[in-house]
C-alpha cells in the first residue's frame, strides 16, 4: 500500500523515499543523513496535479527532526508540445 522511490546523486548519496497518494498528490518522506556533517535530515518530497495538465514536484528539509520544514526545490513538469 505505499510508493518506495529510491534517488541516487552524482556523489552516490542514496535517499530511500516511501510515500502514499493522499488528498489529490503523491506525498513521499525519507530519513537520511546528509553529508558532509552527517547530520541527520528529513526529506519530503510532493507530486500535486494542476488543473493546466502540468504538475508541480516540491521538495522541504528539516534538520530538527521534522519540526520544522525548509523549501529544498520547486519544480513544474508540462507535457512536450
Amino acid at each position: 500500500g505505499k510508493w518506495h522511490q529510491t534517488w541516487i546523486d552524482a556523489t552516490d548519496d542514496q535517499v530511500h523515499y516511501i510515500g502514499a497518494w493522499t488528498n489529490g498528490k503523491m506525498e513521499f518522506r525519507a530519513d537520511d543523513v546528509a553529508p558532509p556533517l552527517k547530520q541527520p535530515v528529513v526529506l519530503t518530497m510532493t507530486f500535486e496535479p494542476r488543473p493546466d495538465g502540468t504538475v508541480r514536484q516540491s521538495g522541504t528539509q528539516s534538520t530538527d527532526g521534522g519540526k520544522t520544514f525548509s523549501p529544498a526545490f520547486d519544480l513544474i513538469y508540462a507535457k512536450k508540445k
